[in-house]
């Protein structure tokens, strides 16, 4: 995967902001916002580059920012009794088996093959879609997607994202 970095029509140049080491690795889409940018390989793991002020890129990093790609991160908690509880055998994973993800100014929403949302991003205007009394509040502070309730709606087909909304279309339209 290569990023553009000079706009000389006659003299393209390009780095490799991410370093294959896998022959196997390819990416399947990419999607680009105005600060970050993100791409699901062939394996259906999600990666990240650009500004992270706000969880946009869905992984912890050093800095605001990451000029590579690294992969998103979940998390793999119990659901118990209407709530995601954090306990000892909770791990922060990679985020995968991603069918299709949508990006917005500085928020992203993924569906899984199985049907599960994700999102992760600045979560100022409710773009998130979040119903945080879900988690527990060690949760909040964590850079990484996290999952959404979709008990009213299933069988997503598209997602499609503004600045900061979201709209999903079902396979029943």
């Amino acid at each position: 995967l290569y990023d553009i970095y000079e706009k000389n029509i006659l003299d393209i140049q390009y780095k490799t902001i991410i370093k294959q080491e896998n022959d196997d690795l390819s990416f399947n889409n990419v999607f680009a916002s105005k600060y970050f940018s993100m791409a699901v390989d062939n394996s259906g793991f999600v990666w990240s580059t650009g500004i992270n002020k706000n969880n946009e890129l869905g992984r912890h990093t050093y800095d605001n920012f990451d000029y590579t790609f690294g992969k998103v991160k979940t998390i793999s908690a119990e659901f118990i009794d209407g709530k995601y509880v954090m306990n000892n055998s909770c791990e922060i994973i990679d985020l995968s088996n991603i069918k299709n993800i949508s990006v917005g100014d500085n928020f992203t929403i993924a569906n899984t093959n199985n049907g599960n949302l994700y999102s992760w991003g600045n979560k100022m205007h409710g773009q998130l879609g979040i119903n945080y009394k879900m988690f527990d509040e060690k949760y909040s502070q964590l850079n990484v997607a996290l999952p959404l309730d979709i008990s009213d709606i299933s069988n997503i087909k598209s997602l499609k994202s503004g600045s900061h909304h979201t709209l999903a279309l079902n396979q029943d339209n």
